[in-house]
């Protein structure tokens, strides 16, 4: 019973909102939702149909924090060059 935004962010979380408040000690009130951080990005693309709203939050948060970084440092330590053809803005 979920707006798509909000299902498509508990389809990519490890923890539900609940699980994460059992999970931390003492006071986790400062703690953010994921989706009061994620909703301003789909706010921004909702002129987009919904895929394309999807690409763009994981562009602005997901992708620069985790798989860019991890691709990048890896390889680098191999003295690999290595690119990530589908992040190529004219591709997006």
């Amino acid at each position: 019973d979920l707006d798509p935004e909000r299902r498509y962010l508990a389809w990519n979380a490890f923890f539900s909102e609940e699980e994460k408040q059992r999970l931390y000690r003492g006071d986790a009130t400062g703690f953010p939702a994921s989706a009061d951080l994620m909703l301003p990005h789909f706010r921004r693309a909702a002129h987009r149909p919904f895929p394309d709203q999807a690409m763009y939050v994981d562009v602005k948060s997901y992708l620069p924090g985790d798989p860019l970084f991890l691709s990048d440092r890896m390889t680098m330590a191999n003295s690999l060059e290595a690119r990530v053809p589908f992040v190529d803005p004219r591709v997006m």
